[in-house]
């Protein structure tokens, strides 16, 4: 057994957008093997300097966002299901760390185990989980979200039609450079829930749509509706903080038009319930 060395901290009301920062982590490994297709036949794609004759296979880099939930005793890593299949190979974290310098950590590090990372998958919505059990070496400072503070019910989303919504993570792998500092983006829901063909599964799943398109990198990123927003210098209190959901993508068309896609926190908190009860 592993001992647990963080100080994971809910979020009392989320009025601290510093508090909201350390509940994210940007998420980074390689994929499969690369390959090209010439003349009809498949290739991997190798890399060989000149000169060097120890030709390595070329693994392309991906990332997204995750976050932090804590149920009871459990804590555990929360992204989007394509952003959890792409990091087959190095996959590591980075999160917020004292005086707000990033570190980064093998993901191993976070589940105190050598083996390979037992994600959780969401049987249809793009939700995925890691269970952690970090070793003793894992000495960040992070904060969580309590399970509580998701939407468990699709009756609870109405109330969050006009609400101001804000993505919080690594679009474009900004914000680890120097100082730790996730990026924000803010929007408000377009519909309510509605059901619409995944473009990864091609089967139709229930989504909220954001009028502000999504950008590269926030996939897994959580939505929050903030207890209170600044805006040009002054707070406003808008009301309880939540987590509505995680970002699956850009939905877009040839007319240039495009949204946001959210899964909605229930997937979530069906996915903790599912694993917790398998």
């Amino acid at each position: 057994m592993y001992s647990f060395p963080l100080f994971l901290l809910p979020i009392a009301n989320a009025q601290n957008i510093n508090e909201v920062f350390q509940t994210v982590a940007y998420l980074h490994g390689k994929g499969e093997v690369e390959r090209a297709s010439i003349d009809g036949i498949e290739y991997e794609i190798w890399l060989k300097g000149v000169g060097d004759n120890n030709p390595r296979v070329f693994r392309k880099g991906h990332s997204g966002t995750g976050f932090f939930i804590r149920k009871g005793t459990k804590i555990y890593l929360i992204t989007a299901k394509h952003v959890a299949r792409t990091m087959k190979y190095e996959p590591k974290v980075t999160i917020h760390g004292s005086e707000d310098r990033p570190l980064t950590y093998d993901l191993k590090d976070l589940t105190g185990s050598e083996k390979d990372e037992s994600w959780f998958f969401h049987r249809e919505a793009d939700v995925a989980l890691l269970p952690l059990n970090p070793s003793a070496q894992f000495k960040g400072i992070i904060k969580v979200i309590e399970y509580s503070q998701l939407l468990i019910s699709e009756n609870q989303y109405h109330q969050f039609r006009n609400r101001v919504l804000t993505t919080v993570g690594f679009p474009l792998s900004l914000g680890l450079k120097g100082k730790f500092s996730p990026i924000t983006k803010s929007s408000k829901a377009a519909s309510n829930l509605l059901n619409y063909k995944s473009p990864d599964t091609k089967t139709d799943t229930t989504f909220l749509i954001l009028d502000d398109p999504s950008v590269q990198g926030f996939s897994g990123a959580p939505v929050y509706a903030l207890s209170e927003v600044n805006m040009g210098g002054i707070a406003f209190g808008t009301g309880a903080f939540a987590c509505v959901g995680l970002v699956h993508g850009t939905l877009s068309d040839n007319t240039g038009g495009k949204f946001a896609a959210i899964v909605p926190a229930y997937f979530i908190s069906q996915t903790i319930e599912k694993y917790e009860n398998k």
